[in-house]
């Protein structure tokens, strides 16, 4: 049995099959701060992208720091 989703029913039948079309795509579910977002993932992917490029940055001032300090002695 199907669920009925109130504020599809009052848009137009094209509205709705937009909207649930869109639905059947590849979205991600995120939390952030406690809220949860459903986006494409493709910004999914570039999220995770992002963060793999900023730890890797991350490394490489800890080795910078940790080879001042090793300098400092």
């Amino acid at each position: 049995m199907g669920k009925l989703i109130e504020e599809l029913a009052l848009l137009p039948i094209e509205g709705q099959e937009f909207i649930l079309s869109g639905l059947s795509s590849d979205y991600i579910p995120i939390q952030i701060d406690d809220i949860v977002y459903v986006i494409p993932k493709e910004v999914n992917e570039l999220i995770k992208g992002l963060a793999d490029v900023l730890d890797k940055e991350s490394e490489k001032r800890g080795d910078l720091l940790s080879n001042l300090e090793k300098l400092k002695k």
